[in-house]
């Protein structure tokens, strides 16, 4: 390959890159700011509800919230927190996690 061929290469290869830079933007229509923001981290909302103690009812696989009526009433069940409660696959009684 000539010196000659290989600038006319490179220079074809230049134009492309700078058509490209120009015209695809516009054309995909970029929204840079909106990228950015989808890279911050959410804020956690509930963390203090997981240390929560709970009393699990084991027939149902339901548990309750302290300010229930059944909350260490119902047999056979025990205290636990309500994460290990959920991490076992427990479901609030209400549908509504303990505050």
């Amino acid at each position: 390959m000539t010196d000659g061929r290989l600038q006319e290469l490179l220079l074809i290869g230049f134009l492309v890159l700078m058509v490209s830079c120009i015209v695809l933007p516009p054309v995909l229509d970029y929204d840079w700011i909106s990228l950015n923001r989808s890279a911050e981290l959410p804020t956690p909302t509930v963390v203090a509800a997981t240390k929560v103690t709970v009393w699990v009812f084991r027939k149902t696989g339901l548990y309750y919230c302290h300010d229930s009526a059944l909350y260490g009433k119902v047999r056979p069940g025990e205290f636990m927190t309500q994460e290990t409660a959920q991490a076992r696959g427990y479901r609030p009684s209400g549908g509504q996690v303990c505050q």
